[in-house]
């Protein structure tokens, strides 16, 4: 919907926006998908008068790892969904207000949109989005985990429900595939769901399943990391660290060397260390 920019409410500010793009890809690398977004420019937003609150929960690394030591010992299988554009079923507390898009101009000239939910880039989205998800699952029955706030679960008869979220990526590990398909068909119809079936990947982190075992492994991910900073034909050690590095203090004229991106080293290092390679918490640590 649209508006004359003289409607705006007093105090209200249209955001600009812009396209962005990126590719899917699987577990091998291969792009499935093409993807472009509409983003706002949230960095504009005004805390207190566009947005109140921004924060929202995420699911933890421990609480997937937790499902994954579940699995197989109440035999359940582990099961993937994604929902689909999932910000934009959130209504906002706040409206926003928009200038004209690229490629999507207003149709008069002089007026802007009006956004009555939640949009990729602006600041209060996840806790939005968040919100919405928990009002459903919490009306569907579903119970919230007192000590991890994205995972949700449901015991009936001698049926396992037990539902972990991230953003819009459902992980289910169930007993009945058929709650599974009953969970998903009405969570495609409140906000349309792609049911990956048997999970296989997990934020970089390849998923294999038999009845007795489920296996981690980050072998694409770590490739990545190789990749980025140029070690992609280093030969492979058997110890994750040098022996015998010596640290030193810089000299009173000596400046530091930037130019090695090491903050990013670390923190995709710590994402492998808390996935599947303790072996490296020491060093990164």
């Amino acid at each position: 919907m649209e508006i004359p920019k003289e409607d705006v409410p007093e105090g209200a500010k249209p955001l600009n926006t812009r396209w962005v793009r990126s590719l899917k890809t699987d577990r091998q690398g291969y792009v499935i998908r093409f993807k472009s977004r509409i983003v706002a420019f949230g960095n504009h937003q005004r805390p207190g008068v566009d947005f109140v609150e921004t924060f929202a929960p995420v699911a933890r690394m421990s609480s997937f790892r937790m499902l994954v030591a579940l699995a197989p010992v109440l035999h359940l299988q582990l099961y993937g969904g994604n929902i689909n554009t999932a910000y934009l079923n959130a209504q906002l507390a706040i409206r926003q207000y928009l200038k004209s898009i690229e490629c999507f101009p207003c149709e008069i000239n002089g007026h802007v949109y009006v956004v009555p939910t939640a949009l990729y880039g602006l600041r209060q989205s996840d806790r939005e989005w968040n919100s919405e998800l928990n009002r459903w699952f919490l009306d569907h029955g579903y119970q919230r985990s007192l000590t991890e706030p994205c995972l949700y679960y449901l015991f009936k008869g001698e049926v396992i429900m037990l539902v972990l979220v991230y953003v819009d990526d459902i992980t289910v590990a169930t007993n009945s595939e058929e709650s599974k398909c009953k969970l998903f068909e009405e969570l495609d119809k409140a906000y349309g769901l792609k049911d990956q079936g048997l999970l296989s990947e997990y934020l970089c982190i390849g998923v294999e399943q038999t009845p007795d075992t489920v296996t981690l492994r980050q072998g694409k991910y770590a490739r990545e990391v190789l990749e980025t900073f140029g070690y992609d034909n280093a030969h492979a050690v058997g110890n994750p660290m040098e022996t015998n590095v010596r640290l030193v203090s810089l000299g009173d004229n000596e400046e530091s060397d930037t130019s090695f991106q090491y903050r990013k080293a670390i923190d995709m290092l710590m994402y492998l260390a808390t996935g599947t390679r303790p072996d490296l918490v020491y060093v990164v640590g």
